[in-house]
């Protein structure tokens, strides 16, 4: 089944996308380096995938002296959170 994508791709842009994750805001734009190193795990786990090496590599490739950065496809996940709990969410 392919349903159509919250954050569909957009030409020149960046999509960002901010969650609260126990009780820490935590904000990603898409291809651009983390405020926080460690958010790339902290999101990982708040979506119950592993934060090994290889799912970082994917989730949140390293682009060059930017460091990790998020996918497009990992804010697609991250968009999800909350909104079945009715907790506070931010696009």
């Amino acid at each position: 089944m392919n349903e159509p994508r919250y954050l569909p791709p957009t030409n020149g842009g960046r999509w960002a996308i901010s969650r609260e994750i126990e009780g820490q805001w935590i904000a990603l734009v898409e291809d651009t380096q983390l405020f926080h190193p460690s958010d790339a795990s902290t999101v990982l786990v708040a979506l119950a995938i592993e934060p090994t090496d290889e799912n970082l590599d994917h989730h949140f490739p390293i682009r060059g002296e930017r460091g990790r950065c998020p996918t497009l496809d990992l804010l697609e996940l991250f968009s999800e959170i909350g909104t079945k709990s009715g907790s506070q969410i931010g696009v």
